[in-house]
């Protein structure tokens, strides 16, 4: 591992983008999609031991632990050694422009407790706060893309 203290270092953590709520019928995402993230980068920690992976939405952690809990347990071992990063801090990745300010911040509230429960600390106290970069983001892309987001500028203010 280099001294990034001295030496500019550029680290990739791959990410899995997963749509749990668009075209495909909730038992494919199940039984194919999740089961196949979860596997194939299994595979990839345990042949390169320095692989970081990120994912996030709490609701596809739910659904693993729900369907697949001897995968979830092995989630949580690579969790605590620093190879599998729980990163996003809402139950799914929704769309910012048609939801109304409540249901987005809802969305947050309600992602948030369940890492906090599951993984005893929410996505705010993490080191990177990915969640925050994206959400950003595609704020501001939606804004310039689209004109103004009406109901997330009381939202935006306060923050």
């Amino acid at each position: 591992m280099p001294d990034i203290t001295t030496q500019p270092t550029l680290f990739v953590v791959p990410y899995a983008h997963l749509d749990t709520q668009w075209r495909w019928e909730f038992p494919q995402v199940i039984s194919e999609y999740l089961l196949k993230t979860m596997r194939v980068n299994f595979d990839y920690i345990d042949k390169y031991p320095h692989y970081v992976f990120n994912w996030t939405g709490a609701n596809r952690y739910r659904l693993m632990k729900e369907y697949f809990p001897s995968d979830y347990e092995r989630m949580k071992q690579y969790v605590a050694k620093g190879n599998w990063y729980p990163a996003g801090s809402s139950m799914e990745e929704g769309d910012v422009n048609a939801p109304s300010a409540e249901a987005i911040i809802r969305q947050v509230l309600y992602g948030n407790e369940w890492f906090r429960n599951e993984f005893g600390k929410d996505r705010r106290s993490s080191r990177l706060q990915l969640d925050w970069v994206l959400a950003v983001y595609v704020i501001t892309y939606t804004v310039e893309v689209f004109g103004s987001v009406r109901h997330m500028n009381l939202p935006l203010r306060k923050m």
